[in-house]
């Protein structure tokens, strides 16, 4: 591959990665360079991040499985996530939201019968964006609001 061809995919990888919230998987980054297989992707990746993480220091992209990242270094992580803004939330995690918004602590069953077995990993995502908090009592788990989600509804509802 000539210098030339490296550089245009690495302005697409750099938008790609700047752009996106969400992992990037192989086989969209082999149409977005438009190659044919994924060694040749993964070769232009190989050399993008060694690039990439070498001159930046304080984000890193991150290779999981058959997927990429982009990321805060953990040492900036608790400095700089107050400054973050949160992912999109789907329809149905702002629906979570409103419901336990209504009732202080609503048992996880109670969360499942309505929505279905499909709710826990919105409940993971809303508990990581430490928008709920789940609590053991008594052996049944229990979900609750944390206040940043109360402020985040509040000001959905004046929008």
């Amino acid at each position: 591959m000539s210098e030339s061809e490296f550089q245009k995919h690495k302005s697409l990888l750099d938008a790609l990665f700047y752009g996106s919230y969400k992992p990037i998987y192989i086989d969209q980054l082999k149409r977005l360079l438009g190659v044919s297989t994924r060694k040749d992707v993964r070769k232009i990746l190989r050399r993008y991040i060694k690039e990439f993480n070498k001159f930046h220091s304080g984000i890193r992209i991150v290779k999981k499985k058959d997927y990429y990242f982009l990321t805060i270094k953990d040492e900036y992580i608790d400095k700089v996530k107050r400054f973050l803004p949160y992912p999109p939330l789907t329809p149905k995690q702002l629906e979570i939201l409103g419901i336990v918004y209504s009732k202080p602590r609503i048992s996880l069953i109670e969360l499942r019968d309505y929505f279905g077995p499909r709710i826990y990993a919105d409940i993971k995502k809303l508990a990581k964006m430490n928008l709920i908090k789940r609590e053991n009592i008594n052996g049944r788990y229990y979900v609750s609001l944390r206040e940043e989600a109360k402020l985040l509804i509040l000001s959905r509802r004046r929008g």
